[in-house]
């Protein structure tokens, strides 16, 4: 039961592998996909690292990359820039009508959305947004400590008239940073109008407009293919996309991560800790595994049965190959144990399933090879384990352990010999064709038919057993078991022969030690004996038992092989719809 519970832990391993496989490779196609169609890795970089801070000449040198397309890094690709152009570097119109607009309806050109303006150097064009628009009175994340005194003062100096006089006694940069960032965190809108493009002082990104319609003039402006803008209109890379993708590369990665540290801890726990008694892992009982514990009549809680239950397995001795057993209760009732798998094996049964099927043995009524145990007034069934080989013979074994140890099996037995009509069987077919060809081989050898009852009785009792022999065969035996019991008259003869007149092992006999070839045991003063119909003068003699189980086996003599009346053994044609049924079902 340890090691079913801990076998049904463990498969939850190959779920938990799955989950790991399916996400890391949605994660990887995705990243891949985002990295070469969308170059999410360079957005992600920038967004997480930048604004980076360029001077004049930087942002010069960044420009001429742009128009080559040349970058330092193929990964890592700067984009997302705080430059800056000094002072009186942008262009400033005083006509608005020498002013570069974009319109959100080109068509009407009602509401103007951004502006163009000229750099002198380098010759790009600057986007930017007008007042109607959100981003024009947004803050942005200046980093005000990497700009140049000249630029800060240029601040300073363009900020409301009272700033002038406060900065003339400053001498450190961090005066200037502290009291702009304070200044810009009053009125940013204020502070975006009046300094970024006349410091020079702008954030954004670089691209080519030239898709995208202007007019100059009250005429369109025409962008051409080398044109290159710094666009402040809008954010480097949107924050609801970059929360979005961000909690979906997040997701696949925690899961990722956790299926990993379940799997692992699934092997700690149960292939290192447990395995050397480090950890306790609670044994949990299905109700099927109750419920047969319960037939034991134990007292205490389910797992106290258990562990008396497993008591009584280790104390078992009449066992068969790990999987059939004969157990002892504490009244010294006998219970039937079937596994459903080898005991030093682990198994693959469904784990709600019982592993182990318990049968009084007191409530058995028929054993037969290819059905099973039949138990109860309604011959219910217990099938044998699925691993059933055709070598193993569960009932045969099972049939001979329960006659010598157990009285009420032996009773019920005899009863069914006595008692026991053709019609009942499930062999009819096989044992009247037996009970025919008898007949027939009386009639060649013109034997007298003896009306005596107790004879009648005797060879009616033989052919039962000879029909309940075949219960617990199985067809493979049939067919290739090529030995014939003696015939059930002979048998009769022989037992109401012996009975009657007992021969008895004098003294005489016991001092020459004969040994009885069946049980290699020597012939002890006053045990009866009996002597095979040998040819000869010297007759070949057994322990009375001994030679009657050889009889029910076989008709040969066990030392010279002579033959006495046998059963016709039946033929291949005979066994094909036997055969047949077997293989379908």
């Amino acid at each position: 039961m340890d090691r079913l519970h801990i076998e049904h832990c463990l498969l939850k391993q190959s779920s938990y592998f799955r989950h790991i496989i399916y996400s890391f490779i949605l994660l990887f196609i995705s990243t891949l996909i985002g990295t070469i169609f969308f170059q999410l890795h360079i957005q992600v970089f920038n967004s997480i690292f930048g604004p980076f801070h360029l001077n004049l000449e930087q942002f010069i040198q960044h420009v001429n990359n742009f128009k080559s397309q040349q970058s330092s890094s193929r990964f890592w690709k700067i984009e997302y820039i705080q430059v800056e152009l000094n002072e009186n570097n942008i262009q400033q119109s005083f006509n608005t009508y020498d002013i570069i607009r974009q319109y959100s309806d080109p068509v009407t050109r009602q509401y103007s959305i951004a502006t163009y303006k000229k750099v002198q150097y380098p010759d790009i064009y600057v986007k930017l947004p007008t007042s109607t628009q959100e981003y024009f009175h947004a803050q942005f994340p200046f980093r005000f400590h990497l700009y140049s005194i000249r630029t800060l003062k240029c601040i300073v100096k363009n900020l409301p008239s009272d700033s002038e006089m406060t900065h003339r006694s400053w001498v450190e940069k961090i005066d200037y940073v502290k009291y702009i960032k304070k200044q810009y965190d009053k009125n940013s809108t204020q502070f975006n109008r009046a300094i970024l493009t006349k410091c020079g002082i702008l954030i954004g990104y670089l691209y080519r407009p030239r898709n995208e319609k202007a007019f100059i003039q009250g005429k369109q402006h025409q962008f051409y293919s080398f044109d290159i803008a710094l666009n402040i209109t809008q954010p480097y890379y949107p924050f609801y996309k970059f929360l979005i993708c961000g909690l979906i590369a997040l997701w696949l990665l925690l899961k990722t991560l956790f299926y990993i540290i379940l799997y692992l801890r699934n092997i700690i726990r149960c292939k290192i800790l447990h395995k050397y008694g480090l950890t306790k892992i609670s044994l949990k009982l299905s109700k099927n595994v109750q419920e047969e514990l319960w037939l034991l009549n134990l007292d205490g809680s389910p797992h106290e049965q258990l562990f008396k239950f497993d008591e009584f397995v280790r104390q078992c001795e009449h066992r068969f190959n790990n999987q059939l057993l004969i157990i002892e209760n504490d009244q010294n009732h006998l219970f039937i144990v079937l596994f459903q798998v080898d005991l030093q094996k682990c198994s693959t049964i469904h784990y709600e399933s019982s592993p182990f099927i318990i049968c009084p043995e007191s409530d058995i009524r028929i054993i037969r090879h290819d059905e099973g145990i039949l138990y109860g007034k309604d011959l219910s069934k217990i099938p044998w384990p699925i691993t059933m080989t055709g070598e193993q013979n569960f009932a045969e074994w099972l049939h001979q352990e329960l006659m010598e140890i157990s009285s009420g099996y032996r009773q019920r037995y005899q009863q069914r010999l006595q008692n026991e009509r053709s019609g009942q069987q499930q062999y009819v077919t096989f044992r009247n064709r037996h009970r025919l060809s008898i007949h027939q081989h009386r009639d060649v050898s013109n034997r007298s038919i003896v009306h005596s009852s107790y004879m009648a009785r005797l060879i009616h009792e033989e052919e039962n057993f000879q029909t309940l022999k075949l219960e617990r065969q199985s067809i493979g035996q049939r067919i290739y078991e090529r030995d014939s019991p003696a015939s059930a008259r002979f048998i009769a003869e022989f037992r109401m022969k012996h009975e009657q007149n007992k021969i008895i092992v004098d003294t005489k006999m016991a001092n020459e030690q004969i040994q009885c070839i069946v049980c290699l045991e020597y012939l002890k003063l006053n045990e009866q004996y009996a002597p095979w119909p040998c040819p000869g003068k010297k007759k070949h003699i057994f322990h009375y038992q001994c030679m009657l189980s050889s009889l029910r086996s076989k008709n040969k003599c066990p030392l010279c092989r002579h033959e006495v009346e046998g059963v016709p053994m039946p033929t291949i044609q005979n066994l094909m719809p036997e055969l047949f049924r077997h293989l379908v079902l």
